[in-house]
C-alpha cells in the first residue's frame, strides 16, 4: 500500500486513529505517575597491570578478563560483604558494564540518591579488597578506582521526556495500525468501487433503497409502482450489463450473496422480470433448497418445485406461469436440510435442459459462505453475480465469499451493490414522470 493510500485510510478512520493515539499517550503519561523513582550512582575502576612485563599480554586479553571481574562483582560473596557495610540499609540493585578497554563501571540503583551512592561505594571497596586478596581476577592485574560514586539528584528512571516521546511514537504506530485493521477487517463495504476491488469483478448494478420493494408480489407491481421507478431503472441497467458482460453465449446467471439477508432473491426476481419484459423467454429458478423465498414473494405454492424435480418428478409439473409474458418460475419445492448431493448429481442436466428451452435462466442461489450449495451451482452457471447490501458487510466477509469460489477456480463474474442511497433526481428523469393536468377553473 502506497503512502497516499495509507493517508486516505487514516483520514477515513481518523476518529478511531485519534482515540487510539490519545489513549496510548495517556497510558504512557500514566505510567510516569505509577512508576517508582529510581536513582543511579556509578563507580568506575580500571584494570591495571602489576608490572610492565605482562602489560602487553594482559591488555590484549582484556576483553576476556574483564567479564571475570564483572562476575566477581555480582557474586553473592561480594554483595554480602557490601551489605554488611551499609549499616542496616538494604544494598541497592547492582549491575556491571564491561568494555573492550580495561575499564569496568559499577552501577547501583536505589530509591534514594544516598542509598544508590553508598551501595556503589560499598561494592567498589569490597571489589578492591577481594582483588587484592586474590579472591577475584588474576594476580597480574590490580584494581584502580578512577572515580568515586556521585550523588545524583535526578532520577535515572522514569525519564519523562523519553517516556512521552516513546508514547507518541507508539501512539502513532498503534493509530495507523488500528486504521489499517479497521479498513481491512472491520470497515463496512458501502460503495461499489470497494466491492468491485474486493471481488475483482465489475459492478453491474446499484439498486437504491425503496421501502415499497418489500411489498412487491408480482412483476406488474415492480414495473408500474411509481415509487419503484429508481429500482426498475437500476434493474434495467443490470440486465443490459449482464447481456454485454456475458455476451451472446450466456444463458444462465446465478445470483448469490456472501451471507443471508442481502436482497439476492429480490434482485434475481427483478432481473428475471426485466429479461421477460424485453421479450426473452425467461425462467426464474429458486435453487435455495434450504430457505427458498421465491414462492412466498410471488404468493405461489412452492411444491412441487426444484426439490421434487431433482428427486425425479417431471419438470413440466413444477413450472409456474405467473401471468407475465414469457416469464416462468420454478419454485424451490419442499425445503430440504441437506440438498448438496441432489444438486451435485442432477442440477447440471436440469440446467442444460432449461438453457435449451429458455433464452435466459436466472438462478436464485443460496449464500456462498454458510453452505456449499452455491459453489455447486456456480460451477454450472455461465455467470455468477454477487449481491451485497451496502453497509452490511465487512471486507473480510466479502473476501471470504470470493475465496470460496476461487478455491474451485470459479471467478466472480460481476457484483451488485444493493440498498444504496438513492441518487439525486436529475432534471432529465423528471421528463419520464407522468404529466397530471389540473382542471382549469370554468
Amino acid at each position: 500500500m502506497e503512502l497516499g493510500q495509507i493517508a486516505r485510510v487514516i483520514w477515513r478512520h481518523r476518529a478511531l486513529a485519534a482515540i487510539v493515539f490519545v489513549l496510548t499517550v495517556v497510558a504512557a503519561l500514566g505510567s510516569l505517575a505509577t512508576q517508582a523513582r529510581v536513582y543511579r550512582s556509578t563507580s568506575t575502576v580500571a584494570l591495571v597491570p602489576v608490572d610492565d612485563s605482562s602489560a602487553i599480554y594482559v591488555l590484549s586479553q582484556v576483553g576476556t578478563i574483564a567479564p571475570l571481574y564483572g562476575e566477581g562483582i555480582k557474586s553473592a560473596a561480594t554483595k554480602s560483604a557490601a551489605s554488611a557495610r551499609m549499616e542496616g540499609a538494604r544494598l541497592g540493585r547492582i549491575s556491571v558494564r564491561t568494555f573492550s578497554t580495561p575499564v569496568v563501571k559499577i552501577d547501583a540503583d536505589g530509591p534514594t540518591p544516598q542509598l544508590a551512592q553508598r551501595s556503589a561505594q560499598a561494592v567498589t571497596d569490597v571489589l578492591v579488597e577481594r582483588a587484592t586478596a586474590g579472591e577475584i581476577g588474576i594476580p597480574q592485574l590490580r584494581i584502580l578506582p578512577l572515580n568515586r560514586p556521585t550523588l545524583k539528584t535526578s532520577p535515572h528512571s522514569p525519564q519523562p521526556r523519553v517516556t512521552v516521546a516513546f508514547g507518541i511514537l507508539l501512539g502513532l504506530g498503534f493509530a495507523v495500525g488500528a486504521a489499517l485493521l479497521r479498513e481491512n477487517l472491520g470497515a463496512k463495504v458501502d460503495d461499489a468501487d470497494t466491492l468491485s476491488k474486493l471481488a475483482d469483478a465489475p459492478v453491474c448494478g446499484e439498486i437504491p433503497i425503496a421501502r415499497a420493494l418489500g411489498d412487491v408480489s408480482s412483476p406488474h407491481e415492480l414495473l408500474h409502482d411509481r415509487s419503484l421507478r429508481g429500482v426498475t431503472e437500476s434493474l434495467r441497467n443490470l440486465r443490459t450489463n449482464v447481456q454485454f458482460a456475458g455476451g451472446a453465449d450466456v444463458r444462465s446467471v446465478l445470483i448469490t450473496s456472501p451471507e443471508g439477508r442481502h436482497g439476492k432473491t429480490t434482485v434475481a426476481f427483478g432481473l428475471a422480470v426485466l429479461f421477460a419484459q424485453s421479450g426473452a423467454r425467461t425462467i426464474l429458478v429458486d435453487a435455495d433448497l434450504r430457505r427458498g423465498r421465491v414462492g412466498d414473494l410471488l404468493g405461489i405454492d412452492p411444491v412441487p418445485g426444484l426439490g421434487e424435480v431433482l428427486a425425479g418428478e417431471p419438470v413440466d409439473a413444477a413450472l409456474r406461469d405467473v401471468g407475465f409474458g414469457s416469464l416462468t418460475v420454478l419454485p424451490s419445492g419442499e425445503l430440504l436440510n441437506d440438498p448438496g448431493e441432489l444438486l451435485e448429481q442432477r442440477f447440471f442436466s436440469l440446467l442444460h435442459r432449461l438453457e435449451a428451452e429458455f433464452d435466459m435462466v436466472i438462478v436464485d442461489g443460496p449464500p456462498l459462505v454458510p453452505v456449499n450449495d452455491a459453489r455447486i451451482l456456480a460451477r454450472y452457471a455461465d455467470m455468477t453475480v454477487l449481491v451485497a447490501r451496502s453497509g452490511s458487510l465487512t471486507k473480510r466477509q466479502v473476501r471470504a465469499a470470493v475465496e470460496r469460489l476461487a478455491v474451485i477456480s470459479v471467478p466472480m463474474s460481476a457484483v451488485v451493490l444493493n440498498h444504496t442511497k438513492a441518487p439525486r433526481r436529475s432534471s432529465y428523469l423528471r421528463y419520464l414522470e407522468p404529466v397530471v393536468k389540473s382542471e382549469q377553473a370554468s
